[in-house]
């Protein structure tokens, strides 16, 4: 009985496994893309002085992406709406990661993929004049 159990109970282990697996991944490599939406409009990086662009973004993604070893990145996509008073910067990617136990049933890797989003509003610029006399009948 035992050795008829064995088998789905091992095909669950394993899956369970790997799902594990992909869910750590899916959420080292979102941590990597919102570390990319945030810096691309983050003070230092003056966002409304200098639009970001999509390679300096994906320059970001691929720096605290490097940290996640046993993901391969297969697209990368950095949309960048800048409004009047206002920038988003969405982010987009798709992995390909490699299964441990998948293997064994003929799927050998499966693919994860996360969206991050950041906007910032322009500062209110406020027109201030100040009048001064200073003439010497004041």
């Amino acid at each position: 009985m035992f050795a008829i159990a064995a088998v789905p109970m091992m095909i669950g282990i394993g899956a369970a496994i790997d799902y594990s697996r992909l869910a750590t991944f899916q959420t080292k490599l979102n941590h990597a893309a919102d570390i990319a939406a945030l810096a691309s409009i983050s003070k230092d990086a003056q966002p409304f002085t200098k639009t970001p662009t999509q390679a300096g973004v994906k320059k970001i993604f691929n720096q605290a992406a490097a940290a996640v070893t046993g993901a391969t990145i297969t697209s990368f996509k950095a949309t960048i709406t800048k409004g009047v008073s206002d920038l988003t910067v969405q982010v987009n990617y798709t992995a390909r990661v490699a299964l441990v136990f998948g293997a064994f049933l003929g799927k050998p890797t499966s693919n994860v993929s996360g969206t991050a989003t950041a906007s910032v509003n322009s500062p209110p610029y406020v027109n201030f004049y100040l009048l001064l006399d200073n003439s010497p009948s004041m």
